[in-house]
């Protein structure tokens, strides 16, 4: 679980940033500031451009006082002060004012949907994760979106909160849709199907990554288990000897192991050639046991000494 904690933190969570578009407020009388509050947000749009914060919140929350703003004016100073608590990093007011921004029902539908969604990884941001994942999860429903990066978020949530459940399905969505995929998604896909009890599912992904990476005898001894776990004891046997012709099994466990192998499966045969070569190597002791085993294999193999 260490592991697979360190990859999914590795993974990049981006947050959504606020523009207010100017074109549209020109054209939508409804939603104009009053000339009251245009001067102060004139003020606090140059603070902000400037990358003075705290007196652009400062500026924003007087405004916000204005006891005659309308559901337009109160949703932009809302999302504007979401912004700058967002730039000052705090994230729990940032969340608060794109909620307000939300609630005051003055954004337009695209800006509620963006704000939304921008609420979703703050709440991920701030590691309340199931939260933030509900929200992502409504907000990916609502919108029809498949985007990679909304899918990793919502993924690495769902397994911080530790929903494996409710994880897998958008996992399986995400890695089908991820191009080019890195070994750490390969192992996340790993993680959840042997977490979840999947391991014709956990299979699968193991054959995909003992193809990329053949030389992981790590990775090999997993699709053993997975096989085995599923009683196709034939199939771990096959991927058991695959291993000697890669040159993975070097120890004299190892190498026994696979003579023992092959004389349970009556490849007598190939059992005799391999306890005979690597007893010429070295590999396995040429004591007084294997000498006897190989003179039983070979004459169960019919070979003639």
């Amino acid at each position: 679980m260490r592991i697979i904690r360190s990859v999914l933190l590795a993974l990049t969570l981006g947050v959504a940033t606020v523009a207010i578009a100017q074109s549209s407020q020109a054209q939508d009388q409804a939603r104009t500031f009053s000339v009251e509050t245009k001067k102060s947000m004139e003020k606090a749009m140059g603070y902000i451009a400037d990358g003075k914060y705290s007196k652009a919140e400062k500026r924003l929350k007087d405004v916000r006082k204005i006891k005659s703003l309308s559901p337009y004016e109160i949703s932009t100073v809302e999302q504007m002060l979401g912004q700058v608590t967002y730039q000052d990093k705090d994230y729990k007011n940032a969340i608060r004012h794109f909620e307000n921004a939300v609630s005051a029902g003055g954004l337009s539908p695209t800006d509620a949907t963006n704000a939304e969604l921008t609420i979703a990884q703050l709440y991920i941001r701030t590691k309340q994760y199931e939260t933030g994942a509900s929200r992502m999860e409504n907000w990916l429903r609502k919108t029809g979106r498949q985007d990679v990066k909304y899918l990793e978020t919502l993924v690495q949530a769902l397994v911080q909160a530790e929903k494996y459940d409710r994880a897998l399905p958008w996992a399986e969505r995400w890695f089908a849709a991820k191009s080019p995929k890195a070994r750490k998604h390969y192992d996340l896909m790993n993680y959840l199907y042997h977490t979840l009890g999947k391991p014709d599912k956990q299979l699968g992904i193991l054959q995909a990554m003992t193809a990329q990476w053949p030389q992981e005898r790590k990775l090999w001894d997993l699709q053993i288990s997975a096989l085995a776990s599923q009683d196709k004891t034939f199939e771990a046997y096959q991927v058991y000897a695959k291993l000697y012709d890669l040159r993975l099994l070097n120890s004299k466990e190892d190498l026994s192991k696979l003579v023992q192998y092959h004389e349970f499966y009556k490849r007598f045969d190939i059992a005799a050639r391999i306890l005979e070569t690597e007893m010429n190597n070295g590999r396995l002791d040429r004591n007084e046991g294997n000498q006897s085993k190989l003179t039983q294999l070979k004459r169960q193999a019919g070979i003639t000494p």
